[in-house]
């Protein structure tokens, strides 16, 4: 039993881990960017308020309540253990239909990844109270601490960011017989980008970003390493 709830729990905890890095990925790791889509957007609500969310502080508030109630302790483990294998499933479902959202792999993403790993194992190795609700604080402090990770890159990574577009800069600044087309909008630039870029192929040596990696620093790799 005690592995069984250990299984469900890293499950659902590594891919929750790789989904809000994935995430703060897509936000650029921009804080604005990212209350932003907590606030105004379906699924950031979703990630406050959803059912899955309110039960495991629910949970968590009527704990101290165990040690008086002998019906609430009967049942809080096998609360704790239905929520953990819903997620278990949920996540199940997504790698099944191939929705399961991870970060790109990068120097940043990936020191992330690492610490929130050796974080959670450290948690879960040394308990400081009951480990059914140990499991559930881990669960509602992990955005915290992967929040301060991404605060913490921020300093080395502006300047390694600014570095690297200055380079790129200074190379478009060389090379002056180079046209650059330039495509933004809200939604679309990464399917006309690439409709453009297929189309310009057929006549002209084309460098385009990959991908959606469309962020400045994404652009500027693409100058350094594809031109």
């Amino acid at each position: 039993l005690v592995l069984l709830i250990y299984t469900l729990f890293l499950i659902w905890i590594i891919r929750n881990i790789l989904y809000l890095i994935y995430l703060w990925q897509l936000k650029e790791y921009r804080f604005d960017r990212f209350f932003v889509h907590l606030k105004e957007t379906v699924q950031g609500r979703n990630l406050l308020f959803s059912f899955n969310t309110v039960a495991k502080w629910l949970l968590i508030l009527v704990f101290p309540f165990t040690s008086i109630s002998n019906t609430l302790n009967t049942f809080y483990p096998l609360l704790v253990i239905l929520i953990l294998s819903m997620n278990a499933l949920k996540v199940l479902v997504e790698i099944k239909n191939h929705t399961l959202r991870i970060p790109i792999l990068t120097m940043k993403s990936s020191g992330i990844v690492a610490l929130s790993f050796i974080f959670v194992f450290i948690l879960i190795s040394f308990p400081l109270t009951n480990i059914f609700l140990w499991f559930l604080i881990i669960d509602r402090f992990i955005p915290l601490f992967i929040g301060y990770l991404v605060f913490f890159f921020s300093i080395p990574t502006e300047f390694y960011r600014d570095r690297q577009i200055m380079k790129a800069m200074n190379k478009l600044a060389l090379n002056k017989g180079i046209t650059v087309i330039g495509i933004t909008g809200s939604y679309g630039k990464s399917s006309t980008k690439e409709f453009t870029a297929q189309i310009l192929a057929n006549k002209f040596s084309v460098a385009k970003t990959k991908g959606t990696n469309n962020t400045p620093i994404g652009i500027a790799k693409t100058i350094l390493e594809d031109i």
